[in-house]
């Protein structure tokens, strides 16, 4: 597994002429124009995502559920994440 720190994926944006600022606002127009939906697991990120995506005008027509996690009894229970990957 390779991990990246902010400063790596931020070059990544910037060379796919990607705005970490505005990136959330692109993923909810390419759901709307392909009429899918998202759903989101967090556990690091404390909700940041789903908060990031449902500030998007528009944002509840393609977003479903966020499941919000610290918990590794609920990571197993209800997301269905393996012992060993615990």
């Amino acid at each position: 597994m390779t991990a990246l720190t902010d400063i790596d994926i931020i070059r990544l944006l910037r060379k796919n002429n990607l705005d970490a600022d505005t990136l959330q606002e692109r993923v909810v127009e390419k759901l709307m124009r392909k009429n899918l939906k998202i759903s989101t697991a967090e556990s690091c990120t404390g909700g940041l995502l789903s908060e990031r995506i449902t500030a998007v005008s528009g944002a509840s027509e393609v977003f479903d559920c966020d499941i919000c996690s610290y918990s590794n009894e609920i990571k197993h229970k209800i997301l269905g994440v393996s012992q060993e990957t615990l």
